[in-house]
């Protein structure tokens, strides 16, 4: 009793010196509080609530479970005074990584790339983090087996990953089960990878999305089996339902709020030929697509024929215009060089009627469309975070007069993406995104701009809104109405990740536009918008806030109308 008395004496100076763990009044915690969670409680405490072993729990036991989750909070000092009637715990001061040393890497990986860990907790998690860090990293770089092993020193807080990353693997044998009755060589179409090639995980990961996101499992993964300068993949999967359906909701400040809903049945056939139909619905645009991918050449697994057809209603600021098209492709999809590409190209017939603003009152036309879209592996794989890779696209529409259209029109766009994690730290610390984008309408008769209310409304281009020009309102810059046949893009953001509190990433941003009533040429004005916003992922989708003021610089008359102003966005479930 007397040596309890002193022990209260000694540190009777400590603030909160009366703080209980919990509801045991036995056990005091004296230079702050640590909180536990229900469970714990129950280890370290018991619980009146049971009536058998964890009712009350031994002072030795309480000390041995409580120091346990003091190590994993990082508190690795921790002192207890057990009197046999009391325990008292002084935690101390947690511990902080004071180095990372990386040995046996051989330039895997670079220890000064790793954010997050020197002056951060030194707790197991930490530990993992590094541990899956260069694990990743050893994989992408064709290491598929690495042995890493992590330790961490008590005294100095120093933090060790001793790596053996082994030999560089090209992919030897790949072995497949539970595909069911679909054609494996149809399955094949969504490989990143070869038997050849050099291994990198990334590759196999973005193969399991894809299934999984085409709706063919309901399970799948990859596993390694390594020899030597070879990895053999196992393919695992369990074939699920073929159809699925899907709702999701979004919100923005230009289409608030809008709604989809996606059914699919993923597998027609035995080649995992799909149907799918898409509704979207908001203020702003009502859009219903049917459409189909069918593999049935007999000599290919890869080309598919793709019937289409599509109603869309728009109540824009400049028109309100409905329209349906039906229409039939020629694609393929393929994997070259790290890069997914995708191409389709067939004809469309196409009816237009528009409700309000200049522009034909009803059009009845036959176009030909086309697509060419690539993304690197890096960006797939990576498409949720937003610090990596890139993607872009090339779409062609065009009419000719007698071959079902009044007129000679063809429209190109081009749109480039690029995510670039300077000094490639992981976690990131600055994301720098740029999008560049170019539109050209060409009407063969360059000599005569009055032309472009001759144009079905969806050829022409009208700019401003959160997909382009930020500091103006969604399609203000429209030419009174008439919108523009030539446009050049670029937006860039600077964006900031774990540094901020509760995961908030602030951004800067700047976009620059030139805007054309001649195709392939532009008007004098500049257009400009700059300012900030913030970004955070939360585990329903991205939400995004941005600021940002339009200017025009080299302003003329037919740009003098146009609003100079603060522009508002939120959007969830948008990216930049």
């Amino acid at each position: 009793m007397l040596k309890t008395m002193l022990y209260f004496l000694i540190f009777s100076s400590y603030a909160f010196a009366d703080q209980k763990l919990c509801s045991n009044p036995d056990i005091m915690i004296i230079d702050s509080s640590f909180d536990l969670s229900e469970n714990e409680k129950v280890l370290v405490c018991g619980t009146k609530e049971s009536d058998q072993a964890w009712k009350k729990v031994p002072l030795l036991q309480a000390q041995y479970q409580l120091n346990v989750l003091l190590q994993n909070a990082g508190y690795l000092d921790a002192t207890f005074e057990n009197t046999g009637d009391k325990l008292i715990v002084k935690k101390g001061k947690r511990a902080e990584t004071s180095q990372l040393i990386i040995t046996g890497s051989n330039g895997v990986v670079e220890v000064s790339k790793k954010r997050k860990i020197v002056g951060e907790p030194m707790v197991p998690q930490k530990l993992d983090e590094v541990k899956n860090w260069i694990e990743l990293e050893a994989k992408r770089q064709g290491h598929a087996c690495p042995k890493i092993e992590m330790r961490a020193q008590a005294w100095d807080y120093k933090m060790f990953a001793d790596v053996e990353a082994g030999p560089v693997q090209s992919i030897g044998e790949i072995f497949r089960s539970g595909y069911g009755t679909l054609d494996l060589e149809a399955l094949k179409r969504y490989e990143a990878f070869e038997p050849g090639g050099q291994y990198n995980v990334i590759e196999t990961e973005i193969t399991i999305d894809r299934v999984m996101a085409q709706g063919l499992f309901q399970n799948a993964y990859i596993t390694t089996i390594c020899h030597d300068d070879k990895v053999d993949l196992n393919f695992i999967s369990e074939v699920g339902k073929p159809k699925l359906l899907r709702f999701s909701v979004g919100a923005s400040t230009e289409e608030f709020p809008f709604a989809d809903v996606w059914f699919k049945n993923s597998r027609l056939d035995d080649r995992a030929s799909s149907f799918l139909a898409q509704l979207h619905a908001s203020n702003i645009r009502q859009t219903l697509e049917l459409s189909s991918e069918l593999y049935v050449l007999a000599n290919s697994y890869r080309t598919f024929v793709g019937p289409r057809l599509k109603f869309e209603r728009k109540n824009e600021r400049s028109f309100e215009s409905n329209k349906g098209e039906v229409g039939s492709d020629i694609g393929r999809a393929w994997d070259i060089s790290h890069i997914r590409v995708k191409g389709r190209l067939g004809p469309t017939l196409n009816y237009l009627k528009t409700v309000s603003g200049q522009g034909p009152d009803e059009l009845n036309y036959l176009s030909w469309d086309g697509s060419l879209s690539a993304a690197s592996h890096s960006y797939e794989a990576f498409s949720r975070s937003q610090f990596e890779g890139w993607t872009g696209d090339v779409k062609y529409t065009g009419q000719r007069k007698k071959i079902g259209s009044g007129l000679n029109v063809d429209r190109y766009d081009i749109r480039l993406k690029y995510l670039y994690n300077v000094n490639a730290y992981a976690p990131p610390l600055i994301v720098i995104a740029s999008r560049f984008e170019t539109t050209f309408v060409d009407t063969h008769h360059r000599d005569d701009p009055t032309e472009i209310t001759d144009l079905p409304v969806d050829l022409r281009i009208f700019y401003g809104g959160n997909n382009n020009i930020r500091g103006f309102s969604r399609h203000t810059l429209d030419n009174e109405g008439r919108g523009y046949i030539s446009s050049l893009l670029a937006g860039f953001e600077f964006r900031l990740v774990q540094v901020a509190p509760y995961n908030l990433e602030p951004l800067l941003l700047f976009d620059s536009a030139k805007l054309g009533t001649r195709q392939y040429e532009f008007i004098s004005p500049t257009f400009i918008s700059y300012g900030a916003g913030l970004r955070w992922v939360s585990p329903f989708g991205t939400l995004r806030f941005s600021a940002a003021r339009g200017q025009v610089w080299n302003n003329s008359i037919e740009t003098s109308d146009y609003p100079r102003e603060w522009v508002y966005n939120i959007s969830f479930g948008e990216e930049f």
